[in-house]
């Protein structure tokens, strides 16, 4: 509520200055009884008419200085006086008795500027005169619910919460209690911590607007200083609770991250759509910080305190009202996007006064498909329906049928451009503002109706009868005058116009503008352009076979100011691109285009998003993939240093996409040694070391808690792919020699994964690839690995309960032949009878498919035979 800058604004017209925060209140002073809104000032208490058409008196200014005592009632959580030092003019007493829903919140605001006043005018700090006192007669009822066995409920900064007994108030160098800290007598810490409530405008502006960006800041944070980590959790949880018949939406995050030292759970949960106004959001943390030791001892039940901390979290005012004329008034305003239309809708019952024209909009576009026929789907009975069997969540009174239609689409938006209520066209507020400021608030007007027509089209009033895609799909079947009027319109709802807002809105080509380097310059529509990317409309517009000018449209794109989805859409089109020259394309062509978006892509790995980055990341690896051009321009923009950047973010995600990328840039020597430069040697050893022990065994041992195998899935597809690298590196001599000699765990941590893992595994197999690599040219490597690999391979390939594949084949085939080159590994193939094993997996059906399977089969005994004898 206080965060809402288009609100506050508005009161601090009406008061005619600055308002911090303002609540809809009762009060009592003397004789007079009414309900108001009390603003909270820089300098004073206003008292707004509940209408918002000025004072409630004429001394509805009551100055900081006037009030010399606050006192909160003891018996109630919404009762407060203030004492006046006299009787102000226009006030019957010196004592004003408010009735507020959301007492802390007030009082939290009235002490801050007070305090700040009272230092601005008398050089000096004052504190607050808040005391304590039964004002009421009777002691009103906790409505809220009796904490568990064991738990007791705690309040901070207007949040409520249980935690478990023992968990007493950590002082801090400001207070002793309400801290938002608590820590048990075993050391076990936790921390609450509430973020400032910003409206879904400003969250969108700093790049919020997802919950999970705001959980990734927290893990960076967490794990900045840590040097050996893992991530257990990281994936989104549903709150499981309203235990103060909250009407916010609220989602949930939650990260388990295990360090040498401690396992650190935070659960990040984010309220939003905030009574009364609900068009803010307000995001929340629970930090459980536990060490090693007693999180051995005790995991779940400390799972079980942070959940139920968590769970139970809620406002402490009840039932706070809603303010339904100021979010009618938003609704008008087209302040909401499209998730807060429908919320608003589903949960208030309140639509926008703009429904009916955006119905009109949609009716017409119906009809001008029904008329061109453009397909079977668009018929004209709907034209005639009553409003509930075609419209979503529509009710009897709700006009259709009877609605006129648009005969000028160019025309309806020149109307539109004035239509807004409160556009500072003409009066006083339009003269005490220039020319610019007022084409200025006109052009985000219309951009608002553009957004919020598209809405309306894609789904918002006809469901899944009339979408986007569908639209887009009538386009093309339309005739020559139709598609006209009908491109009039998506254009418009695309608004792709510059973000000068000085600047008329006007029709552009959409090809040619996206064509331009200058897109970052640009705004538009995302969920338009999402639907123009979806359908093909944007390449069938560019043409048949000009892949490099649709590349160049999607790298702009990248590079402009877009959302996050959006951006993360495109990279998926590239991650779902097929390698290699079209059909009917030649080869030059198509690498030419490939060229063209990789500049793009690493700016998003410049970005410092990790979930951009990790799109980005994957459609690289699809780009370079067999495609040299790719990869020497990746190396030209210093791909080696964005990559280890990557992996120092210690996220699962990005670092095994980004690993995929430097397989496929380590295959040549050159790009190695400058990839090695950049430290990528150090990133994989530190991944191998910390990693090994958390893949999933084969068989389950003895002694392997549940804990132990979450988040395994991830650290096998990591430690896969640094196989893989670690592998590609040993082609060369020096480098085999740094990870034998200075790096001496890498043989380890792989053979115990290589016993550990299921063999036949994609992990297992380069983990095979990787040890070939590792002992070439050692005797002393390939006796250890001999040793302890040998019997556990042929074991492997003679069971049948092991399932068999060519790669796993192929693998072993190359680890054996490698290996064989020492006597003492030929003799202890020959004890286990790997001979006899061969035998049978010659007799496989996958034999077969496995490359050369017969040649390196004869290859491995003719070595054998050299050291022990035996069949040829």
């Amino acid at each position: 509520m206080a965060s809402d800058k288009q609100v506050l604004s508005a009161m601090g017209m009406k008061i005619g200055g600055e308002c911090r925060y303002f609540e809809l209140v009762n009060y009592v002073c003397g004789h007079e009884r009414k309900k108001c809104f009390v603003c909270v000032g820089k300098f004073s208490l206003y008292f707004l008419r509940q209408d918002l058409n000025g004072p409630v008196n004429e001394g509805a200014d009551v100055y900081f200085r006037h009030i010399i005592q606050v006192v909160q009632d003891d018996n109630s959580s919404q009762h407060c006086l203030l004492t006046l030092s006299d009787t102000l003019p226009g006030w019957p007493s010196d004592r004003i008795f408010v009735k507020s829903e959301n007492r802390e919140m007030f009082l939290r605001h009235l002490r801050c500027n007070w305090q700040t006043d009272h230092m601005w005018r008398l050089g000096r700090v004052v504190n607050f005169p808040l005391t304590n006192h039964e004002l009421t007669k009777e002691k009103q009822l906790d409505h809220y619910a009796l904490p568990y066995k064991a738990h007791q409920w705690k309040k901070f900064q207007g949040y409520r919460f249980m935690i478990q007994d023992g968990f007493d108030d950590q002082p801090n160098s400001v207070q002793d209690a309400e801290t938002g800290e608590y820590v048990n007598d075993k050391g076990v810490s936790l921390v609450v911590h509430i973020h400032e409530a910003f409206s879904l405008d400003q969250l969108s502006s700093i790049g919020r607007d997802n919950i999970r960006w705001v959980a990734h800041d927290y893990k960076v944070q967490l794990c900045s200083e840590e040097t050996h980590f893992y991530v257990l959790k990281n994936s989104s949880r549903y709150k499981r609770m309203n235990l103060a018949a909250d009407l916010a939406s609220w989602h949930c995050w939650e990260i388990i991250v295990r360090t040498k030292a401690a396992t650190v759970l935070c659960i990040v949960l984010r309220r939003q759509y905030i009574p009364p106004v609900c068009h803010s959001a307000q995001d929340i943390a629970v930090l459980l910080r536990c060490p090693e030791e007693e999180w051995r001892n005790s995991e779940v039940q400390l799972l079980m305190t942070a959940y139920r901390t968590a769970d139970t979290l809620c406002s402490d005012a009840m039932n706070v009202s809603v303010y339904r004329d100021m979010v009618q008034a938003k609704l008008d305003a087209l302040r909401f996007d499209e998730e807060g239309i429908e919320w608003i809708a589903s949960h208030l019952k309140l639509k926008s006064c703009w429904e009916r024209e955006a119905k009109r909009f949609v009716r017409t576009l119906w009809k001008l498909l029904c008329d061109d026929k453009a397909g079977k789907h668009f018929t004209s009975d709907i034209l005639n329906e009553k409003a509930e069997n075609v419209l979503v969540d529509a009710e009897r009174d709700d006009e259709w049928q009877d609605l006129e239609y648009i005969p000028d689409f160019g025309q309806f938006i020149e109307e539109m451009k004035k239509a807004g209520e409160g556009l500072p066209l003409h009066g006083t507020q339009a003269s005490a503002l220039d020319e610019d400021t007022k084409y200025k608030v006109q052009m985000q007007w219309l951009s608002r109706v553009a957004r919020y027509f598209a809405w309306a089209v894609d789904g918002g009033l006809m469901g899944a009868r009339f979408n986007l895609d569908l639209l887009i799909e009538g386009l093309a079947a339309m005739t020559e005058e139709s598609n006209k009027k009908g491109m009039t319109a998506f254009l418009f709802m695309l608004h792709l116009r510059p973000r000068d807002m000085t600047k008329n809105f006007s029709e552009v080509s959409l090809t040619v503008q996206m064509k331009e380097n200058n897109l970052s310059q640009w705004m538009f529509n995302d969920r338009v352009m999402l639907a123009i990317l979806s359908t093909d409309f944007l390449k069938k517009q560019i043409g048949k076979g000009r892949d490099a000018d649709f590349f160049r449209c999607l790298g702009n794109l990248l590079e402009s100011s877009c959302g996050t989805n959006l951006k993360a859409y495109v990279c998926r089109l590239f991650m779902e691109l097929r390698s290699g020259p079209t059909p009917g394309q030649r080869g030059n062509e198509d690498l030419s285009a490939n060229l063209i978006v990789v500049p793009s892509m690493l700016s998003l790995l410049r970005s410092g998003s990790i979930f951009l980055a990790t799109y980005a990341s994957a459609a690289l690896v699809n780009l370079s993939n067999g495609n040299q051009s790719v990869k020497m321009v990746l190396m030209g923009h210093n791909m080696a240093m964005l990559g280890v950047k990557s992996i120092e973010s210690k996220d699962d995600e990005l670092s095994y996409y980004t690993l995929m990328l430097m397989v496929n840039l380590t295959k040549e020597p050159h790009s190695r040694q400058v990839i090695a430069s950049a430290g990528l040697i150090p990133m994989l050893y530190d991944i191998l070391t910390s990693s090994y022990h958390q893949v999933r065994p084969a068989t389950k041992k003895e002694g392997a808690g549940a804990g132990a195998a979450l988040g395994s899935i991830a650290k096998e597809r990591l430690l896969t792919q640094a196989a893989i690298v670690i592998g590609q590196f040993c082609n060369d001599d020096g480098f085999r020699e740094q990870f034998n000699d200075m790096h001496p765990h890498t043989v380890k941590c792989m053979l115990y994964i290589f016993s550990t893992v299921q063999l036949g595994s994609s992990l297992s197999n380069k983990v095979m690839f990787a040890l070939k690599q590792l002992c070439a040219n050692s005797t002393e490597q390939k006796n250890r690995i001999g040793a302890h690999a040998l019997p556990h391979l042929i074991e492997g390939l003679g069971d049948k309960d092991v399932e068999k594949n060519p790669e796993f084949i192929y693998q072993s085939l190359l680890f054996m032949t490698m290996l064989a080159g020492l006597p003492t590994n030929c003799e202890l193939m020959a004890k286990v009878d790997v001979v006899g094993v061969l035998r049978e997996l010659s007799k496989h059906p996958l034999a077969k498919k496995t490359d050369q399977f017969n040649t390196r089969v004869a290859g491995l005994y003719r070595i054998m035979s050299e050291y022990v004898g035996g069949e040829s």
